[in-house]
C-alpha cells in the first residue's frame, strides 16, 4: 500500500502542524514534500499529493476538495509576514511584482489595492529575489539565513556557498575555500545570538527573537540616509 502523499508549506508557522510528521512517531510512514504555499495548492490540484497545507484563497480555486475540520493557521489579530515594499506612495504605484510563492498574498495585495487604495496597478509575479542593492556579503547573508525556504529544515554551509557563490568554484581548493569561510560566518553568527545549530544535524536555524533582528539590520541596510534621518525623528 502506498504512503499518504502530503505536501507541506515549509515556512515556520506550520511547524506546529507537521512537527510530529517529521520528527515524532509518525516519521517515515507518509511521502512528505516541503515546498512553497504556491506548489502546495498546485501538487492538490495536480493530483501528485492526496494531503496539503494550501492557501485559504486556494480552496475556492480547487475543485472537490474536503477541509480537514478545526485546524487552521490563523491569528485573531494583526501579522506581520505580508509585506508590500515600495519606493513611493502606494497611490502613485502602476506596477506591483506578486511573490509567485504565496496566493493568499497575491489576492490580499490585490483586494487592498482595488477596495482600500482604490488604484488599478498592473501586477505579474516574481521570484521573491535580492535586491540589486545587497552586494556586500554581511546583507546578503543575512538575507540568505532569513530565506523561508530553509525555516522547517534548517540551513546547511553548502546552501548558503550556492547562495553566496554565483559561479562554480575554479577546483577543489577553491571549494574548501569558500566552504571554510561560510563555516567562519555561521561561527559568528552563533556567537552573535542570531543562528541556532540544530542538535544532531549539521542545519541551522534563525529563531523567532533573531529574525526580528536581522529583519531591522537589513532594513537600515537598505535605507538610504535621508529614511535614517526621519525614522529617528
Amino acid at each position: 500500500m502506498n504512503s499518504l502523499r502530503i505536501s507541506i508549506v515549509q515556512y515556520l508557522n506550520t511547524a506546529p502542524l507537521v512537527r510530529g510528521f517529521a520528527h515524532g512517531p509518525l516519521r517515515g510512514k507518509y511521502d512528505l514534500s516541503f515546498t512553497v504555499p504556491s506548489q502546495c495548492a498546485e501538487a492538490l490540484r495536480s493530483g501528485a499529493a492526496d494531503l496539503a497545507i494550501i492557501p485559504a484563497i486556494e480552496y475556492q480555486r480547487i475543485p472537490d476538495l474536503a477541509l480537514v475540520p478545526n485546524l487552521s493557521i490563523a491569528s485573531k489579530k494583526a501579522v506581520r509576514s505580508l509585506l508590500l515594499i515600495s519606493r513611493k506612495p502606494v497611490n502613485e504605484l502602476t506596477r506591483i511584482a506578486l511573490d509567485r510563492g504565496s496566493r493568499s498574498t497575491q489576492a490580499l495585495t490585490r483586494i487592498l489595492c482595488q477596495k482600500l487604495w482604490r488604484t488599478e496597478p498592473e501586477f505579474f509575479e516574481a521570484e521573491p529575489e535580492l535586491p540589486a542593492m545587497l552586494q556586500k556579503a554581511d546583507a546578503a547573508l543575512l538575507t540568505a539565513i532569513s530565506d523561508p525556504q530553509w525555516m522547517m529544515q534548517g540551513v546547511r554551509n553548502r546552501d548558503l556557498v550556492a547562495r553566496l557563490y554565483a559561479t562554480a568554484p575554479a577546483d577543489a581548493q577553491e571549494r574548501r575555500r569558500r566552504s571554510a569561510r561560510v563555516t567562519r560566518l555561521l561561527r559568528l553568527l552563533r556567537a552573535h545570538g542570531l543562528l541556532e545549530k540544530i542538535p544532531g544535524t549539521h542545519r541551522y536555524q534563525v529563531g523567532a527573537e533573531a529574525r526580528i533582528q536581522i529583519q531591522a539590520l537589513l532594513a537600515c541596510h537598505n535605507a538610504n540616509p535621508a529614511q535614517l534621518v526621519a525614522n529617528a525623528a
